[in-house]
């Protein structure tokens, strides 16, 4: 119980603390083209996959067009697009690239975002692959930075994807038709657990600990039926 207590607390931190970025709009690239396939989940689609499960989407997509990152987390509760400061090194950008600018005093942690950065992201493989140009926010706090990058609604938008947490996809539209990449099942929960471990060195328990206070009322509706439900 107290396990789970203490995974859908960072969970709802984390999912408050995307919630509450202003929204960023990615842009999709010229290979725009009449699209006509539709998209579609179905149980073929869970072959691999182990069920039930509570796991994010955890996906790979190309950044800078070079960079291949393994840990983008798919939010699709997220307002913003998230680059943590590790991955910025990693794709041979500094602070001097990341454009500044004023983030409201109300919105979370805000001295740990240094600003935003327009980067191309390429997902899914040749032929059915898609590049989309995305603004991220660069964070530098080390709490969450266990994801290479959030990849948020306006992420989402510009690729005109469509994910689903149960199936572990992310399909979207292309011009040679309906391209994908599969979440890694495995790889979304070793993070859970790096991401908890982080909280503890961080220094977060306490954090943690007023947002449990705050939300006894959910946690017990949760509990009673026995199950913790994703919320991103």
């Amino acid at each position: 119980m107290k396990r789970k207590a203490k995974t859908l607390v960072f969970l709802l931190t984390l999912s408050l603390f995307l919630c509450k970025l202003p929204g960023l709009h990615g842009k999709q690239s010229d290979n725009d083209g009449p699209q006509s396939n539709t998209i579609t989940f179905t149980d073929e689609d869970l072959r691999g996959i182990e069920v039930p499960h509570n796991d994010r989407l955890v996906v790979s997509m190309t950044v800078a067009n070079s960079t291949r990152l393994d840990k983008i987390l798919v939010a699709n509760g997220a307002s913003a697009n998230v680059l943590f400061f590790h991955s910025l090194k990693r794709l041979g950008f500094t602070e001097r690239d990341v454009e500044k600018v004023e983030i409201p005093r109300d919105y979370v942690d805000p001295k740990s975002f240094l600003g935003i950065i327009a980067l191309p992201v390429t997902i899914g493989d040749e032929p059915r692959s898609s590049t989309v140009m995305v603004d991220f926010w660069v964070h530098a706090s080390y709490s969450f930075a266990a994801y290479d990058a959030i990849f948020g609604i306006p992420g989402l938008s510009a690729l005109r994807g469509v994910s689903s947490t149960y199936h572990l996809l992310l399909r979207f539209p292309t011009e040679a038709g309906i391209g994908q990449v599969r979440g890694d099942q495995l790889l979304a929960r070793k993070l859970v657990k790096k991401l908890l471990q982080m909280q503890v060195k961080a220094g977060d328990v306490d954090t943690h600990l007023n947002w449990l206070v705050a939300l006894i009322p959910l946690l017990i509706m949760v509990f009673a039926r026995g199950n913790v439900h994703p919320l991103l």
